[in-house]
């Protein structure tokens, strides 16, 4: 494959091109030119490995899920002409570990009585910090045992929110009325690696607006030229607009961007919405990343957004 003869050639040639640094530079320069020199190697790399999930993803969709129809180009910019992100009356702060895991969230924390966070695994550190701002989380994960971290705060349950596909997964809907204080505002932090879909769809306007904040990281975006996720991805985030607006947004750096119809589109997006009426004024922002985003990945490229997707 093109992708393996490329990397094996680059591996050829990396002793020959870090000795002749070596006998020009000196051995420092040389060690901090192959770090370099190895970091572009696997950029290289893990490029080709994510355009062949790229193409697994396609077959699936067009072999198993029978769908061969395409997104239009006007289809797609409805869909970004809802992707309107503001500035508030309430800052940004970031919350949770440095790089992946962690979110920026309006400070509009006080009165909260819960955060139900769906997507655990090994980073609690988001919950941690709610932990220290006097509030519990009630957490979902159907694939560990238990929280990496012990906190008093935290109650955790092995099971997953999604579909019901079976006896290990519970609709958000009953994990609400089931898990959650009766009375108060919630927050949501998600991320369920793809599952996000269905449960908004699958959870009603009522019990979606007790949440005062949700952050979501949604998943398979690459799919967006293909008809049948895009409907599904546009009801998901038009309904949630009803009753929030986005106040940010960042791409993960897990993956690079597709470009359809001239388009950079990530495979992966966090987003960030506040409930309306915690909002009293708003204003367009004007640029993207915001001071306080940091890359998912530390040796991937930042992804910076097209302004089409937040102006």
């Amino acid at each position: 494959m093109l992708w393996h003869a490329k990397f094996m050639y680059s591996e050829c040639m990396k002793k020959i091109i870090i000795r002749l640094i070596t006998l020009l530079g000196g051995f420092d320069f040389a060690k901090s030119k192959y770090v370099i020199f190895r970091y572009k190697i696997f950029q290289e790399k893990w490029k080709y490995q994510r355009k062949i999930l790229g193409i697994k993803k396609i077959i699936f969709y067009r072999t198993l899920l029978n769908s061969w129809e395409y997104t239009s180009r006007a289809d797609l910019q409805k869909l970004l002409e809802l992707f309107k992100v503001y500035d508030t009356n309430h800052e940004l702060i970031r919350l949770g570990s440095s790089g992946d895991g962690g979110y920026l969230i309006p400070n509009d924390l006080i009165g909260i009585v819960a955060n139900i966070c769906l997507g655990v695994a090994s980073d609690s550190n988001f919950e941690s910090d709610l932990s220290s701002l006097n509030i519990k989380s009630i957490m979902a994960d159907g694939s560990i045992s238990s929280p990496t971290i012990d906190n008093v705060d935290f109650e955790f349950y092995p099971v997953f929110i999604g579909p019901k596909i079976s006896t290990n997964y519970m609709a958000l809907e009953d994990f609400i009325s089931e898990k959650s204080p009766i009375d108060g505002d919630l927050m949501l932090s998600m991320d369920i690696e793809g599952d996000e879909n269905f449960v908004i769809i699958e959870t009603t306007r009522k019990t979606l607006s007790r949440f005062r904040i949700i952050t979501i990281e949604f998943h398979n975006l690459d799919l967006l030229c293909f008809k049948y996720y895009y409907k599904q991805f546009y009801a998901v985030i038009r309904k949630i607009l009803d009753d929030f607006e986005m106040v940010h947004i960042h791409p993960n750096t897990y993956g690079p961007t597709i470009n359809y119809m001239k388009i950079d589109i990530p495979p992966v997006l966090e987003i960030t919405f506040l409930r309306k009426d915690r909002i009293t004024f708003k204003n367009a922002i004007k640029s993207l990343p915001h001071k306080l985003d940091e890359k998912n990945t530390p040796w991937m490229p930042e992804i910076n957004l097209m302004k089409e997707w937040y102006l």
